[in-house]
């Protein structure tokens, strides 16, 4: 059995590793366009394992049984009550997939059919889930605080006249001030809050800045999690690495000055993927190249796990014993490959 340690506050954690087999892999260069994805944002399980992508270049939801064949797609692109424009996320609620769009959330069964859709007031909601007929829980991206340097995220429950503010954080972009202007950039440093749904109408925030994952019941704080140590200041060889990156930038590149501005804290925790209603997958923040994430049981609040993605790779979803990742070929082509989970021994 291989173990890792793991270490913070005085406690000494132990993590035992996973194996990941391949189950199958979907995502073609020129194919059927049921397995030919062009900008994959997320994915979800549905409670019988058919896999569910939303893919923003067409507003597309492809559905892949548990097998990795292709059984259709719906959605289209638009306006409508029925369409999707530019979904920036998806969550399985009990039986439905709600997919967040430009202000706007809708509903649909595994198969396709349209259920319900609602609009968010005002702007930058990255992810939105129903509690009940008239409150969601949101999460806010880019939202100005302050100062440009530090846009801020914004956890709260919304409807039914209320506006509770539940959590704030930083939204990891990054300001450059130059002589002719300024502009601001995805510096690839992830945000600091993240939200998911547990189910019936439970759900989670995780909060980067103070290394925490907190669940709430009927929008009530009712347990909070310790996954890793809060965050620190951003190292200075990591700010150098940025600046650097976007002193090359072909928009910059004339500027004779360049003043880069970067968030003052590093998240790590940046994000959550719920296996079943006891396990968590919490994305941790690392320096190594591998993307790391660590499974936390919620009935003991024990990390038990270490879950190592191979480079390129990025978590989309889990499910009872699997996992489904994104990554990009050297062709620019998108592959999703689900992996069934096993414990070292």
């Amino acid at each position: 059995m291989t173990e890792l340690a793991s270490a913070f506050l005085g406690v000494m954690i132990v993590l035992q590793s996973v194996t990941l087999e391949p189950v199958f892999t979907v995502g073609e260069n020129d194919g059927p366009p049921e397995t030919t994805f062009g900008r994959v944002v997320d994915a979800v399980f549905d409670t019988e394992g058919v896999l569910l992508i939303v893919d923003a270049s067409d507003a597309h939801i492809r559905r892949i049984d548990v097998s990795g064949q292709p059984t259709g797609m719906f959605g289209r692109s638009g306006r409508g009550p029925r369409e999707l424009h530019r979904p920036v996320a998806a969550e399985w609620l009990d039986s439905t997939v709600a997919i967040t769009h430009s202000g706007t959330v809708s509903e649909f069964t595994t198969e396709g059919a349209f259920v319900d859709s609602w609009r968010l007031p005002g702007y930058g909601f990255s992810k939105a889930i129903p509690l009940d007929r008239e409150r969601r829980a949101v999460l806010r991206a880019g939202v100005a605080g302050a100062s440009s340097v530090d846009p801020r995220q914004i956890v709260s429950v919304i409807g039914a006249g209320e506006d509770v503010r539940l959590a704030t954080g930083s939204s990891g972009g990054v300001f450059v001030r130059h002589e002719t202007g300024s502009v601001a950039f995805d510096a690839g440093l992830c945000g600091t809050l993240s939200i998911s749904y547990l189910g019936n109408g439970a759900f989670l925030i995780g909060n980067g800045r103070e290394g925490t994952v907190t669940r709430f019941e009927d929008a009530t704080e009712v347990r909070s999690y310790r996954v890793s140590p809060p965050a620190g200041p951003l190292p200075s060889e990591k700010k150098e690495e940025v600046a650097s990156l976007l002193r090359r930038s072909s928009s910059l590149q004339r500027a004779r000055s360049v003043e880069v501005m970067l968030p003052p804290y590093l998240s790590t925790v940046c994000g959550m993927e719920v296996e079943h209603a006891e396990r968590i997958w919490v994305h941790v923040a690392t320096e190594e190249d591998t993307e790391q994430w660590r499974a936390l049981a919620l009935g003991t609040g024990e990390l038990s796990t270490r879950l190592d993605l191979p480079v390129n790779h990025r978590l989309l979803a889990a499910h009872d014993g699997r996992i489904a990742a994104a990554w990009e070929t050297d062709l620019d082509v998108t592959r999703i490959t689900v992996f069934r989970l096993r414990d070292e021994k």
